[in-house]
């Protein structure tokens, strides 16, 4: 299986053996709560997505683990996200990874993750 991170400005896309098979947008924005040790090396998730034809497959840990590597090397300190709080899957995928919850507002559950 040949995986490949192409970044374009801000959005990462995860191409496996030539197909896309998700994304996400990295970035600067207010989405996320902003906490007051945020600083231009804190970043947003601002959206992750994986084609439903591939989800359970394990290429949204593919996806997101590379995506923390490239940023990490870049010098990104954190990256920050919102998820609805019934997103079980996201949820525990993001755990996986290493964010932890942060807060919770409206059905949103606020996680970040040190780099």
């Amino acid at each position: 299986m040949s995986e490949i991170l192409l970044k374009r400005n801000d959005y990462y896309s995860l191409i496996v053996d030539g197909v896309h098979v998700g994304g996400t947008w990295i970035g600067h924005n207010n989405f996320v709560e902003p906490k007051e040790s945020m600083s231009e090396n804190d970043k947003v998730v601002m959206m992750f997505s994986i084609g439903e034809q591939f989800k359970g497959k394990g290429y949204g840990k593919i996806l997101l683990e590379k995506v923390i590597e490239t940023e990490k090397d870049k010098g990104t300190k954190t990256l920050r996200l919102a998820v609805l709080t019934d997103n079980e899957i996201a949820i525990n995928l993001y755990k996986e990874c290493g964010f932890v919850i942060d807060g919770y507002v409206r059905e949103m559950y606020y996680m970040w993750r040190e780099l």
